[in-house]
């Protein structure tokens, strides 16, 4: 798989756990509305450390999710489980109770692995045609693939929906986490959220979605610093505090901005559990 088109990460620790889960507005469609089929042809062709405490005092970025995200999270680094690096698309609703049960059953949840992270995969190929959002553009229709509407779990893997998902977390003293794209569509070709974060925001909201990780495939060219902060004034807007994890791969030096715009930031491609280098 190219570069581009590459996607997820965890840490392992037990069932590929995650240590630090970082788990570490609006464009003009006509520029952009011709980009979408192309992309779809060309899918199917690639501590401190030794700091002084004064200096940690300068340079502390703890209060950027206060600040900028207005969601109260960030305050230490996330703990959790993530399903991608062993499960790629291989996920269902099953998968992700009995991960549920196992952060609980092995005590790894009162050591603070609470966030249980669905990846690329859970929801189906197209949007919900029925939901009445207008398409953006006509040209977009070029595509194999329904752009308008709302973001919908599959049926096949995810029967129960997302909401009775979050309530079974939720009720092991846990938190649930999604993922989503700043593109047109994510790295397994399933819709993104780009021009539709706002609805997105809303349904994550809605099924009581604790954790967003918000990857950077199919991207329409467009800059990471004006892709990801619509979906933080989305998530924002919604009033419910959702972590929200930019995973654009440090391609575009997010040190450098995305304090003001996420909750946590991504610094590299896919990792796994080896030493091979």
């Amino acid at each position: 798989m190219a570069t581009s088109e590459k996607k997820g990460f965890t840490a392992t620790l037990y069932f590929f756990l995650l240590t630090t889960m970082c788990l570490v507005g609006e464009f003009p469609l006509k520029a952009v509305a011709g980009n979408a089929a192309p992309l779809l042809q060309r899918y199917e062709d690639g501590n401190e450390h030794g700091y002084s405490r004064a200096f940690n005092a300068i340079y502390d970025t703890s209060k950027y999710g206060i600040l900028q995200l207005q969601n109260g999270l960030a305050r230490t680094p996330p703990m959790g489980w993530n399903s991608w690096n062993f499960f790629a698309c291989n996920i269902n609703e099953t998968v992700i109770k009995e991960t549920a049960d196992a952060l609980i059953s092995t005590g790894l949840a009162n050591l603070g692995y609470t966030y249980v992270n669905i990846d690329d995969c859970w929801s189906k190929v197209t949007r919900d045609a029925k939901a009445g959002s207008k398409i953006a553009n006509s040209l977009l229709c070029k595509t194999k693939m329904l752009l308008q509407g709302q973001m919908v779990p599959d049926p096949k893997t995810f029967n129960s929906g997302i909401k009775a998902l979050a309530d079974y977390v939720h009720s092991k003293g846990l938190k649930l986490g999604i993922y989503s794209d700043a593109g047109k569509f994510t790295c397994q070709v399933r819709p993104g959220s780009i021009f539709h974060e706002k609805e997105d925001a809303m349904s994550f909201a809605s099924w009581d979605v604790d954790y967003l990780k918000y990857d950077n495939c199919f991207n329409l060219g467009i800059e990471p610093k004006k892709r990801y902060p619509p979906m933080r004034d989305a998530l924002n807007a919604t009033g419910r505090s959702i972590f929200y994890s930019i995973c654009e791969w440090g391609v575009d030096d997010p040190a450098l901005w995305a304090g003001k715009v996420g909750n946590s930031w991504r610094t590299t491609e896919d990792i796994n559990d080896t030493w091979v280098r």
